[in-house]
């Protein structure tokens, strides 16, 4: 489509037979509300209405070269094409190359093939790429309708508010139109992004400045940024103010200060992070105010004395990062030449469902048919972080042609309350709401959407109360849950009496959302006779198992629970899966039917936990060689509402804080703050992550004070073998040394650092960064769940020589199932074809232990192995 060096009409044809002017198009209708151009192709297009569907072509016509005035775009363009289209465009057409440049950072491969300029502009997005750039270059749009067509300006008056444009209802987009770049004219811009790829804009910009003619003085600019109001905005005081002053630093130090009054920002400003976007929409016009500044000295204009240098050390100010391509190395563990052929432990063996999930084949609970009479539940989950529940309306839900039923505690049968180390919390709200996202009861379809629509409305009434819990570490006096945890070692106070330097601090470490990629979700089949059948996406089937029976007051051998495999975990799914199992499985005894429940995005990370947040103070005494003496710490840990899994998370942190550093001195304290979010729980290394940070924090600190490498301040603080740690494990086998300076050497670490060290001198604005750190990680339950430090298996042989294999390992994606057979070929010495196994499922194993804590192999392995001696035949 090479629409850089043509003139491309698009016009619509609407199979009325309809004729009017040049233009075949749509007609208008009383019911349409809008016309959104959803996909576009070369040779026709379909238009989406809010009532009906017309079926509508698109004619290229093709006319001269571009015009002096700039390029015409065609909506149609895929954003592919349009970068093919670039580079063979003008010079004088930057716009374009930074539309080009802007489209290696937009969304990914597959979505740059079919998306196409005209949509991104009409879905007004406030933080669209594209918009920005055309706003900022003076671009304007080509509509029409049946009745003519005009010509709409795309700055604000064009974005009429959030996902809305001043397109009437009746037409369609059909055009751009790009100015080309003038002399002294210049164009740039801007993105900041979580990460390169597939990303959404925290802040775009794109900026455009005029200068008059062999001068540095300003004669035009324009300045747009989306990501810092409701829509893609211009800086109209900004504006206003720079033209016709001259490009120094005074102009800056005026931009800075009007900038800030075109986009405020208040904290509670949608999107949050107001104080890091406001930076980022000064630290961008720096970067446009430098580029310039470049241009002008690098042009040949007779006013070279009026334009400030740059120095050398800013110019990485305006580089644009680099990325080399990347390369790794797999390396297998080679195994003895006297092992078996047969023996597959150590060997590189491919997954057993790989070709599976990368074909798509591999099913989940989505994946699994419903069975016949299948409702859909929906939770109903409180909008009030604190409340009162006065009254709960479901005459609305009712009403909704299609839904069953609703459920609430009124309809457990057992017990409504649930928890891992006390059962603390209810599955259906009650008297009171603790959190936004707690679940007040439940709504029952036919199909999803109908349980969803149903669900918002339904009426919950909250009185208020003013004492609600917030999260200020030492602050939550009041708030704080049961007794601290204190573990103490030698004499603290003493050391730190007597250290040459004593440090203070506080660190804070946020949230973590889990984010796995299958939210979470469950099926509960009722078989009749108090049976009950569980399909479950989760890490643990049998603290799953203990509140169905609780829920339903049934004894643990009529319920079953099973799972295939789970799409991702890392702890979210060890115990927040619990209450959606036993509030599924009430619904389906209630109704007597499979009930099957699944969580959107935001119902599953509003209610599901995250990883505890914490507030950590600290005093570090050490020598004026950067030896540790002395350590006074104290965790607060942001619970949530209930206890959860909190006491085995705070002991994990209290117990691995010093990571691989011997102390003499040591107190840990853990405190436990209770405030109004979604309880905290599980996340991979539970604790260690929190405190290990403050940890690090602290060495840094001390070989900043100390003058030394931070290298060095972690080597000579190393344990060492037979060094007892302040919870008096004695440590036996200590290869850390060992290790480390084996990192140090394959990865010519001090090679880098000199490279590093003189980038940084030589780079103001753009900085490098090198480090190592250790790390002594222990693998097992601990604390208060060290009765998990099991596994199960059992293992059925039949006539033919096919042996099915049950264990207590969760499928999530890390081969378990495929390390089991392994373990088991080796034990039978028969080969791994011969193996299978159907799912994890309490009636094959009971009692199981969480596949989480890097365990689930040597646990669930072991107990494959030991089993082998005692066969089940049939």
């Amino acid at each position: 489509m090479k629409w850089m060096q043509e003139k491309q009409i698009v016009c619509i044809k609407q199979n009325l037979h309809r004729k009017k002017n040049r233009l075949k198009g749509i007609e208008d209708s009383p019911q349409t509300a809008s016309r959104t151009l959803k996909k576009l192709t070369f040779c026709c297009l379909q238009v989406k209405l809010s009532a009906c569907r017309y079926k509508v072509q698109t004619v290229m016509k093709r006319d001269t070269l571009l015009s002096l005035a700039g390029p015409e775009m065609s909506i149609a363009v895929s954003f592919v094409h349009c970068a093919v289209g670039i580079d063979r465009s003008y010079s004088k057409a930057t716009v374009l190359h930074a539309i080009k440049e802007m489209l290696s950072w937009f969304a990914g491969t597959q979505i740059r093939n079919v998306a196409s300029v005209g949509g991104n502009i009409m879905s007004a997005s406030p933080v669209s790429d594209l918009t920005t750039l055309f706003m900022a270059s003076g671009a304007t749009l080509h509509v029409a309708s049946i009745k003519g067509s005009r010509t709409l300006a795309l700055d604000d008056k064009f974005l009429i508010g959030q996902r809305k444009t001043a397109v009437r209802p009746n037409e369609v987009l059909i055009g751009v139109h790009v100015p080309f770049t003038k002399k002294n004219e210049f164009f740039y811009s801007f993105k900041q992004s979580r990460r390169k790829e597939d990303p959404v804009a925290v802040v775009k910009a794109g900026m455009m400045v005029a200068f008059k003619e062999n001068t540095n003085v300003v004669s035009a600019i324009r300045i747009a940024f989306a990501g810092v109001a409701e829509t893609v905005k211009l800086a109209q005081r900004t504006m206003s103010e720079l033209v016709g002053k001259a490009w120094t630093d005074d102009l800056l130090t005026l931009a800075n200060k009007k900038l800030l009054e075109d986009y405020p920002l208040t904290p509670e400003a949608a999107g949050g992070m107001t104080k890091y976007r406001h930076s980022l929409v000064l630290g961008f016009f720096f970067k446009f105010y430098l580029r310039v500044l470049m241009s002008l000295n690098n042009t040949k204009l007779q006013i070279m004395s009026d334009i400030q240098p740059i120095p050398e050390t800013w110019h990485s100010a305006v580089d644009g990062l680099s990325r080399s391509s990347y390369k790794s190395t797999q390396l297998f563990q080679e195994v003895p030449s006297s092992q078996s052929n047969m023996d597959p432990v150590g060997r590189p063996i491919v997954t057993i469902s790989s070709l599976q999930q990368a074909t798509g084949e591999a099913r989940y609970l989505d994946d699994i048919p419903e069975v016949k009479g299948t409702l859909y539940l929906a939770l109903v989950q409180s909008r009030s972080p604190h409340g009162i529940i006065r009254s709960i309306d479901f005459e609305a839900a009712l009403s909704v042609e299609g839904v069953v039923d609703v459920v609430t505690a009124k309809d457990v049968p057992g017990r409504n309350t649930f928890g891992i180390l006390s059962e603390d919390e209810e599955m259906f709200a009650t008297e009171k709401v603790h959190c936004i996202g707690q679940t007040v009861a439940g709504v029952l379809a036919k199909d999803e959407d109908t349980a969803r629509r149903a669900a918002k409305l339904v009426k919950v009434e909250y009185e208020e109360p003013r004492n609600q819990s917030h999260y200020q570490g030492s602050h939550c006096k009041g708030n704080i849950l049961g007794e601290p945890v204190i573990i103490t070692s030698g004499d603290p106070d003493n050391g730190l009496e007597k250290s040459d330097h004593v440090i203070e601090g506080e660190i804070a470490v946020g949230a973590q959302e889990h984010f796995y990629m299958e939210t979470q979700r469950c099926t509960v089949l009722p078989q009749g006779e108090h049976d009950e059948s569980r399909l479950s996406i989760n890490q643990c089937l049998s603290p799953v198992q203990a509140a169905i029976v609780s829920a339903l007051g049934i004894p643990s051998n009529r319920v079953v629970c099973k799972s295939k495999r789970v799409g991702g975990a890392f702890g979210g799914k060890a115990y927040r899966s619990t209450p959606y199992a036993a509030i599924t499985a009430v619904a389906a005894v209630k109704v007597g039917s499979p009930v099957r429940l699944i969580l959107d995005r935001h119902e599953d990370m509003s209610s599901s936990g995250t990883r505890h947040p914490y507030l950590v103070k600290y005093k570090v005494g050490f020598t004026d060689h950067g030896r540790l003496t002395a350590v006074d710490v104290t965790y607060y840990a942001n619970i949530g509402f209930v206890l959860d899994i909190s006491p085995s998370v705070m002991i994990t942190s209290l117990l691995k804080f010093e990571n691989a550093y011997k102390i003499p001195n040591v107190r840990v304290t853990g405190i436990f703050c209770r405030t109004n979010i979604p309880s905290c729980t599980a996340f991979r290394a539970f604790g260690a992550p929190q405190a290990m940070i403050a940890t690090e924090t602290w060495m840094n600190d001390i070989a900043r004070i100390c003058g030394i490498s931070p290298e060095k301040v972690r080597e000579l603080n190393f344990y060492k073998e037979g060094d007892a740690t302040h919870h008096s494990q004695v440590l036996h086998g200590v290869t850390l040394s060992r290790c480390w300076e084996q990192c140090l050497t394959q990865s010519n670490f001090a090679i880098r650092r000199i490279s590093v060290d003189n980038f940084n001198k030589d780079n103001r604005w753009k900085k490098r960064g090198l480090a190592i750190v250790p790390v002594k990680y222990g693998i097992a339950y601990i604390g208060l769940v060290k009765f998990m430090n099991q596994g199960g298996a059992c293992v059925h042989i039949y006539k033919d020589g096919a042996v099915l294999l049950s264990h207590g390992g969760i499928e999530i994606g890390q081969g378990m199932y495929t390390k089991m057979h392994q373990v088991a070929s080796r034990t039978l010495g028969i080969p791994m074809d011969k193996f299978h196994t159907i799912d994890t499922a309490t009636d094959k194993v009971p009692n199981t232990s969480g596949t989480a804590a890097s365990t689930g192999t040597d646990l669930n392995g072991m107990a494959v192995k030991v089993s082998n001696n005692c066969f089940c035949f049939n």
